[in-house]
């Protein structure tokens, strides 16, 4: 077919195409296999899926059952009518008391953390379209490492290098066990890089209200809510952490 349409017609049509679609015709042909994964197609067609009435995104809807002990997904693709749609598995093995919190989603990919219930270590980034995730190594901060600590995790996309990533940032446990130790200690898992690194927390002087689940990414930067400890009291502020410079920052109050 490519002998006879000019290249850019099909990028045209294949650009209109959904994931699940594209996945399966990069086996009609190395060239297709070529244009569908490079990443000036991948990036164009995400531009154009975002641009899109936010209704003709599919809906991905979870929920639990007690007897049995299951959690289970369901891909609707059609938001007006919810009689059609696909049970997908968790991506995560299933176990006794398996509950993986969501992290976030950015793209439709979404991240899930495995620490609801215990310190598992156990981070997956799922595409639910595609039936398809990668479950992350393992972090350097851990309690082989360091002994008791805490950690909260942030999810967000870098637009300048086109890579998820995934922070954490881990407070260890002062030696008299009374509070934990400032600043934390920060590692950045990047999709792109397939691995984790460390980075600097130096100026963070603050704790977080809710460890598990006050994370929000938006406008590039991760952000949640936090207090700083202050003589006769505490102040809140909001945290941000900058997914292309990797840097945190305190957001301003108008």
């Amino acid at each position: 077919m490519s002998d006879y349409i000019p290249q850019e017609i099909i990028l045209q049509i294949l650009y209109r195409l959904p994931v699940k679609s594209l996945v399966k015709f990069t086996l009609v042909c190395k060239l297709w296999q070529s244009l569908i994964t490079s990443s000036c197609f991948i990036n164009t067609h995400l531009a154009k899926t975002l641009s899109e009435p936010i209704n003709s995104h599919p809906l991905l809807i979870r929920r639990f059952t007690d007897f049995p002990e299951e959690e289970h997904y369901f891909l609707y693709s059609n938001h007006e009518s919810l009689d059609i749609f696909q049970t997908l598995k968790s991506p995560f093995k299933p176990r006794k008391n398996l509950y993986p919190r969501i992290l976030g989603t950015v793209h439709g990919l979404i991240c899930l953390s495995d620490d609801i219930f215990e310190f598992s270590n156990r981070i997956v980034l799922w595409n639910p379209s595609i039936r398809k995730s990668i479950e992350l190594p393992r972090p350097n901060i851990t309690s082989d490492e360091v002994g008791s600590y805490i950690f909260t995790l942030g999810f967000g996309f870098d637009a300048k290098k086109h890579d998820y990533k995934v922070v954490r940032l881990a407070y260890v446990r002062s030696g008299d066990h009374r509070s934990h130790l400032l600043p934390p200690k920060v590692e950045v898992f990047s999709v792109a890089e397939k691995g984790w690194r460390m980075v600097s927390g130096k100026g963070i002087e603050c704790y977080f209200v809710e460890d598990t689940w006050s994370q929000c990414f938006l406008n590039g930067r991760v952000h949640w809510i936090a207090y700083e400890k202050k003589i006769g009291g505490v102040k809140n502020w909001v945290l941000l952490f900058d997914m292309e410079d990797e840097k945190f920052r305190k957001m301003r109050r108008k």
